[in-house]
């Protein structure tokens, strides 16, 4: 029978932006088949994202290490086939970035800030690829310059 001494594998650590620069962010990729209740954080494809203690405590709900067995609504063995022994891959983002309104509609009507659209099959296996700061502004949509580019 396997064990597992931890259910996450290697964790990358990102600068999330100036505010509250203590304050982290997790995206985890969990396989869908694993991801027992933890749709209301589903961004994209098996990509979940949260803050660090929901993600924690969501992860324990669902997986639960306790003496190198799974405890929660996943078995080990279940974990193994699917993830195997490597663990859940995690990205940690330190704090975010903020506006207003005022000061959102501002950056887009000065077109300083856009949308981007992330490529369809978006995963950490393609994450270096696909967010390459070329890639994210072939990807982007810039709005026309407005009224409100004075704010």
């Amino acid at each position: 029978r396997e064990r597992l001494s931890c259910i996450l594998g290697p964790i990358e650590h990102y600068l999330g932006g100036p505010v509250r620069p203590s304050q982290a962010f997790v995206i985890v990729e969990v396989p869908g088949e694993l991801a027992r209740n933890m749709r209301r954080l589903h961004i994209k494809n098996n990509l979940y994202f949260g803050a660090l203690d929901v993600i924690a405590k969501l992860l324990k709900q669902v997986f639960g290490v306790v003496n190198g067995r799974l405890s929660g609504s996943v078995t080990t063995e279940e974990f193994v086939k699917v993830v195997g022994t490597q663990g859940l891959l995690v990205k940690v983002f330190w704090g975010y970035g903020a506006w207003n309104v005022t000061q959102l509609l501002g950056e887009i009507a000065r077109r300083s800030m856009g949308l981007v659209i992330s490529h369809q099959n978006l995963s950490f296996a393609n994450w270096r690829e696909n967010s390459n700061w070329e890639r994210v502004v072939d990807n982007s949509i810039i709005a026309k310059k407005t009224e409100f580019a004075r704010y």
